[in-house]
């Protein structure tokens, strides 16, 4: 899939938390790898941000019926 994150995007994302100083401050909480990546400028291979599933439901919620939001 084209539109898909890449392999090499997972483990940009996992190299910068192993060097992030405030990893601690993430102690027992869900991150997001593209929530994360945004916040600290990674890109994909192809130079692309890739997209939050946040940001793709909040967008979806404007477009979709009540019925069908998730």
């Amino acid at each position: 899939m084209p539109e898909a994150e890449s392999p090499e995007f997972a483990g940009r994302v996992i190299c910068a938390m192993a060097n992030d100083p405030n990893l601690n401050k993430m102690t027992s909480k869900i991150i997001n790898a593209a929530d994360y990546a945004q916040k600290h400028g990674i890109k994909d291979i192809d130079n692309r941000t890739i997209p939050s599933y946040r940001q793709v439901n909040s967008a979806m919620k404007l477009v979709l019926p009540k019925q069908l939001h998730f």
